[in-house]
């Protein structure tokens, strides 16, 4: 990564959590740091938190992060406070838990028998694939020494395709590592086996966070286990808010305008810049500033995507670009964002946990400092990314083959995998001692309890198309923003009932 990337390099590399956190290999030292179903009997889970307790949350991370880049002492504060939040919500996660466990089996069992196929993208040479084949796969032999795993790793470029071949020749495995935005398609193909009533799901479900859960759920049922996650949150050159006279990042979006506004000298420096305009760069903020894609149960857009709440979301948006906040460089092209915000050219930007070594690698001295999403009417609501485990439909081995998924949502495995750079989607892991105590990972935890799925549907690659036109389109100017929402709607609403 040492390379000039642009912002659309970044967007497309990381948007989905595949290779991103196979990049924070630097960051292990010091921090951890790519779907709702419609109103049947199952009610996906809420994908975020009430407005008022997400806006509390962001204030106490933004208030901690700031503390920390100030000064070692502030740092030592920080780490406090973010160490007691972490036990509480700890604590929370057991105790909701609780009940579910007890009907959970142990882990182990020497008399079963099998052997489970099973498919992943960890990047080939990673730390990720290097703690799959000796550290997570021999800790699940001991526990099942009569189950063979075979672990066959995928370029990711190649992974869907492979999967949609092997549906025709019915040649699959057992079980699979599969991006978050594939669940709904290949649930809805009926490739993927039900998890509710399996032995231990129930605690799973209890322990895991809200957001990367729901994007497993489809039409009243679950397909899979949340694996590990990722999500973005406000990232930010402290030296340029100090000159501005700003003592801490915003912590709403009214601030958050108004800072950007103050920020940008033009000619010279802009105040906050997104990765670019596509889907998984503008939906945290148009979701925060009160934005909505479709209805709760992913059945409608007409009336969400282009209600009064969506269309005055995406202007504000649009006003920042027309008010010589952002650059073009958001349309592709021109410096990346982390380089723009080392050097003192962009004082805010967005992204994710593998930002922390590409700064560490590309800008060593410069510190990078964090802050949750701010919180507008929608919430702080950030953006799920990352990866789920799936189990097939028609594997010949299912015990084993759900032996070795709950192995792989095991403590000792989440553990394994954090420390290298794969954040838990289990609270009860995400907030232990061994990782929560990493610096700058209280903020990524911290927005991880209000985070959205992009659409759990099947057709969300088409959806994700649609917006990324019409956003586009709105930060171009080449139509008004209600006009250019009111001729998306419709064509989500068609997507949405499986027609063209």
């Amino acid at each position: 990564m040492k390379t000039r990337l642009t912002l659309s390099s970044f967007s497309s590399v990381f948007r989905h959590g595949r290779l991103s956190l196979a990049l924070l290999a630097v960051l292990c030292a010091s921090l951890v740091l790519a779907a709702c179903g419609d109103n049947t009997a199952t009610t996906a889970p809420a994908p975020t938190t009430a407005a008022a307790t997400t806006a509390a949350a962001a204030t106490t991370a933004a208030q901690a992060t700031t503390a920390a880049a100030a000064t070692t002492a502030a740092a030592t504060t920080a780490a406090t406070t973010a160490a007691a939040t972490t036990a509480a919500t700890a604590t929370t996660a057991a105790a909701a838990t609780t009940a579910a466990s007890s009907d959970a089996p142990a882990l182990g069992d020497p008399n079963l028998k099998g052997t489970v196929t099973f498919w992943h993208t960890y990047s080939a040479d990673s730390k990720e694939q290097d703690t799959l084949k000796n550290v997570v796969l021999p800790g699940f032999a001991k526990l099942y020494p009569n189950v063979k795993v075979d672990a066959q790793q995928i370029p990711d470029t190649d992974f869907r395709q492979k999967l949609l071949t092997g549906i025709s020749g019915d040649i699959l495995p057992d079980v699979a590592r599969l991006d978050i935005q594939y669940v709904p398609e290949f649930a809805d193909m009926g490739a993927l086996a039900k998890l509710d009533d399996m032995p231990g799901f129930a605690a799973i479900k209890a322990d895991a966070y809200p957001g990367p859960l729901s994007t497993n759920f489809w039409k009243g049922s679950y397909y899979g286990l949340p694996l590990d996650t990722n999500t973005k949150v406000i990232m930010y050159n402290k030296a340029l808010l100090d000159a501005a006279g700003l003592t801490a990042p915003p912590k709403n979006m009214d601030e958050f305008i108004a800072a950007a506004k103050k920020l940008t000298v033009p000619g010279k420096q802009y105040g906050f810049v997104p990765s670019g305009t596509g889907a998984w760069s503008i939906l945290p903020f148009f979701w925060s500033l009160g934005g909505n894609v479709t209805d709760e149960n992913i059945t409608k857009a007409s009336g969400y995507l282009n209600s009064a709440d969506s269309v005055a979301a995406l202007q504000q948006l649009v006003d920042l670009k027309k008010a010589g906040v952002m650059p073009d460089a958001i349309f592709g092209g021109g410096i990346s964002t982390m380089e723009g915000l080392a050097t003192g050219q962009y004082a805010m930007i967005d992204d994710g946990p593998w930002m922390n070594s590409i700064a560490a690698s590309q800008f060593p001295n410069f510190t990078l400092n964090y802050a949750p999403m701010p919180a507008g009417k929608g919430g702080s609501i950030g953006i799920v990314g990352g990866e789920d485990l799936v189990m097939f439909a028609k594997s010949k081995d299912s015990p084993a083959a759900w032996a070795f998924s709950r192995y792989m949502l095991s403590k000792d495995v989440q553990l394994a995998m954090g420390k290298i750079g794969q954040l838990p989607a289990i609270k009860s892991v995400a907030t232990s001692p061994e990782l929560a105590s990493l610096p700058y990972y209280s903020t990524f935890l911290t927005q991880l309890q209000s985070t959205k799925a992009r659409l759990p549907h099947p057709a969300w690659t088409k959806i994700e198309t649609v917006l990324n036109d019409t956003f586009e389109a709105a930060f171009r100017g080449d139509k008004d923003v209600k006009t250019l929402l009111d001729a998306a709607a419709p064509k989500v609403d068609a997507l949405l009932a499986g027609t063209k």
